[in-house]
């Protein structure tokens, strides 16, 4: 996770986790227990909250009283760079981007070593799109990639498509979707179309040249903002 972060320039040098003890009053605690009693499986309980028993006591018989279980919480701290030095911060206190990056690279780390397929829902959703070429380019290089590894992924991020990219997509592995009147979805590949490996594919995808872009209706907002709508272009 620290060489993970530290790729990404994010400005943290250290991950730790600290464990303390839940007092007795704590509601949280007396929530895990209820789910406990009531037939919640250990694995699912520790999952939702992030918590695990540290001691059990028992009849003898498996079961678990309120009063015989001890909890352990554990934290992530991360240790931000600053003027004076490091100083901690817990994980709520990340931002979106840093959570974005570290929720897609630990499993993409995961597939490439041990095979398999990774599919992203919005590859691009808080993430800088510097950081979404370093994932790409894990996969496309065979260097990284011995296992045969693939990543499917949506995205809006044009950006990937362009002449400065850095992320080698050629058109067969580039794929649009265009929904009809009627709300159904057309799958199609850019490979379809005519292409050279000079074309901006992201600027003649934005000029409309592959179809599958919205049809934005501009002029409703004016019944929102009380404007007059203006005559224009795309009107």
């Amino acid at each position: 996770m620290i060489t993970l972060l530290r790729v990404a320039d994010i400005g943290i040098a250290d991950v730790a986790i600290n464990e303390s003890e839940e007092p007795d009053d704590v509601g949280l605690k007396s929530l895990m227990l209820a789910r406990y009693e009531a037939g919640f499986g250990r694995d699912t309980v520790d999952y939702l909250f992030g918590m695990v028993p540290s001691q059990r006591k028992g009849d003898g018989t498996g079961s678990t009283t309120r009063r015989e279980v001890e909890l352990v919480q554990r934290a992530l701290m991360f240790r931000h760079l600053g003027h004076n030095g490091t100083f901690p911060l817990p994980l709520d206190a990340q931002s979106t981007g840093t959570l974005s990056w570290l929720t897609l690279a630990l499993p993409a780390l995961t597939i490439l070593r041990q095979g398999g397929i990774l599919v992203v829902d919005e590859i691009d959703a808080s993430l800088h799109p510097q950081l979404s070429q370093v994932i790409l380019r894990m996969f496309k290089d065979p260097d990284y990639n011995r296992t045969g590894a693939q990543l499917v992924f949506t995205t809006h991020d044009t950006f990937l498509l362009s002449a400065q990219s850095d992320s080698m997509l050629t058109p067969e592995e580039t794929w649009f979707t265009e929904k009809d009147r009627d709300g159904a979805t057309s799958l199609f590949s850019l490979a379809d179309f005519p292409t050279r490996a000079d074309q901006n594919f992201a600027k003649r995808y934005l000029d409309g040249r592959y179809g599958a872009i919205p049809r934005t209706a501009r002029s409703f907002l004016a019944t929102l903002l009380d404007a007059e709508p203006r005559e224009t272009a795309d009107a």
